[in-house]
């Protein structure tokens, strides 16, 4: 297992941030994909005065579109230009995808920037050494040899934008079994289409009941189906740290969030609220775990369910990647909230570092 010695406060600086080694390198720039991600690299590319020499598409989903202003390619045609620096704008999985990455890059500097997928903030090195201090106290508190090598090398692929800092092995994303090792009720938070709730009871058939949240009206009909009558409790609704109602501007997937008076209104809960716990020491529902995917209102449900945490100290599996943020904010929130307590770090085999998340097992 790879692990540095050296603090984030102390490697971060020794790094080429991927900006200036795009500049240095005087190839073409091009950007692979076209979409949201491809708009927010693009506004950001401009704003660091970098010129963008072409837009191409994998030769499958070529449609003879434009973007932007620029015709589309296929990957093809961009190859002919000969060595360029390719700039990825979406998201893969899975194993073949470094191989991919990999073959393109032993002709072409291929570069994965770190963006926000709710927001259009990109982290540069600059604002991570500004908070190089934050990453040691958070580092310093990982419990785990795996949490540290993952944490360290996601720091890097942020300054470098070089995707084999993301590749991992086999078991990177296990959780510690005390998220499932408990007879209590587990909160699922961002159900999607039922997966994480099928998988958790089989995970933990102790487990007395689910109580699973989801506000995309699509998602929410597939969760209900997969749903175990009597052991699983669906809410069409959102988690945050309010109570109300929301617009909610559904893309079956990432960057679905609560906008204001946008989308189909579904109900807003603070999950204190909801769960018996809006006063400190109140008797409410006995929750043991929690998993939080809330596509950009990650914290606003801790927020939302301080005094469930307080009272019950459920394990928390919590996403730690739609917002630039989140990488430092929620292992702070998480720790204001149970100090005593082991933090981990996971993450999946993502390019970017898409379902990242942080454990929090109380003490």
């Amino acid at each position: 297992m790879w692990i540095s010695d050296e603090k984030p406060s102390a490697f971060l600086r020794k790094l080429v941030p991927w900006e200036t080694a795009l500049k240095q390198s005087g190839l073409p720039v091009f950007l692979y994909g076209t979409g949201d991600g491809a708009d927010k690299t693009m506004d950001y590319l401009l704003s660091q005065d970098v010129r963008i020499s072409g837009v191409f598409v994998s030769d499958e989903f070529l449609r003879g579109q434009s973007f932007r202003g620029y015709h589309v390619l296929s990957a093809a045609e961009a190859a002919k230009r000969g060595r360029m620096a390719v700039i990825l704008c979406f998201g893969l999985q899975g194993r073949g995808v470094f191989e991919a990455l990999d073959r393109l890059a032993e002709k072409h500097l291929v570069i994965v920037p770190s963006c926000s997928v709710c927001g259009r903030d990109f982290r540069n090195m600059d604002a991570l050494i500004g908070s190089s201090g934050t990453l040691d106290r958070i580092d310093a508190w990982l419990a785990d040899d795996l949490s540290r090598e993952l944490f360290r090398k996601v720091l890097r692929w942020k300054v470098t934008g070089d995707h084999r800092w993301l590749e991992t092995d086999a078991g990177s994303d296990r959780c510690p079994e005390a998220y499932y090792a408990h007879g209590r009720t587990h909160i699922d938070v961002g159900a999607y289409d039922g997966d994480t709730v099928v998988s958790y009871l089989e995970a933990n058939p102790s487990v007395e009941r689910i109580m699973a949240f989801e506000p995309d009206d699509g998602n929410y009909r597939k969760l209900a189906a997969k749903a175990e009558p009597g052991r699983v409790d669906c809410y069409h609704a959102a988690c945050a740290d309010r109570n109300g109602s929301a617009g909610f501007r559904g893309k079956h997937g990432r960057g679905s969030a609560a906008r204001g008076s946008e989308g189909n209104t579904v109900p807003v809960w603070k999950l204190d609220t909801f769960t018996g716990h809006a006063r400190l020491g109140e008797k409410g529902i006995d929750i043991g775990s929690m998993k939080i995917d809330a596509e950009g209102m990650d914290k606003e449900v801790l927020f939302g369910a301080a005094n469930l945490i307080t009272d019950c100290r459920p394990v928390i599996r919590i996403a730690a990647y739609h917002k630039e943020e989140d990488l430092t904010e929620i292992p702070l929130t998480l720790k204001r909230l149970i100090y005593r307590s082991d933090l981990y770090f996971r993450k999946k085999l993502y390019v970017p570092a898409w379902d990242t998340e942080y454990i929090l097992v109380p003490s």
